[in-house]
């Protein structure tokens, strides 16, 4: 048998899952995003540059705008704090490399609209923190709905997606290239 044939029967059923699970789905938005939906909400696929044309109306212009900015300022932050953590636990970690990992990982295997619940408890007027600053003398103040908020809970949700993939990066850096920078 063929070098060529032995791989590919193990190929084979990782390539179909590959295929049926993100390039069918792909091009059926893509084909959806160049149709409509008729009076009764049902998906009429046509080929119309309408919805493209839309996107760029003065409505929703700001939105997107506003849109691109949490993007880029979420992606910032979460480069800004997730570089030196991911640094300490690679080059400081030692040996609570693991349970470091561990401790950013597992909140992830809640899901991620009952933490988007849990921190609007947390944040809202009546929430836990505007209570403990009440204790304290401070006024109530408003964290839900602001970008501030938005920003924070993003940046809660991709950190770690920026943590880990620096931590393996730096992982695999070997000490010495750092040692004759310096």
């Amino acid at each position: 048998m063929s070098e060529h044939g032995f791989w590919s029967r193990f190929l084979l059923p990782g390539g179909l899952w590959l295929f049926l699970l993100f390039v069918v789905p792909i091009c059926l938005v893509l084909a959806l995003s160049f149709g409509y939906t008729d009076d009764l909400g049902r998906a009429v696929y046509a080929f119309r540059l309408d919805n493209y044309a839309d996107a760029f109306d003065p409505l929703y212009i700001p939105v997107l705008l506003r849109s691109i900015g949490y993007a880029l300022a979420t992606a910032a932050i979460c480069l800004l704090l997730g570089y030196p953590i991911a640094y300490y636990i690679a080059r400081y970690g030692g040996r609570h490399k693991h349970l470091l990992i561990a401790m950013l990982v597992i909140p992830f295997f809640v899901n991620y609209l009952v933490r988007t619940y849990a921190w609007v408890a947390l944040l809202a007027d009546e929430g836990l923190l505007n209570s403990l600053l009440g204790d304290v003398g401070i006024s109530e103040i408003q964290f839900v709905n602001t970008p501030y908020a938005v920003i924070g809970g993003l940046v809660y949700g991709y950190l770690v997606f920026m943590i880990l993939p620096i931590y393996a990066s730096l992982e695999r850096m070997d000490g010495s290239l750092i040692e004759a920078c310096q």
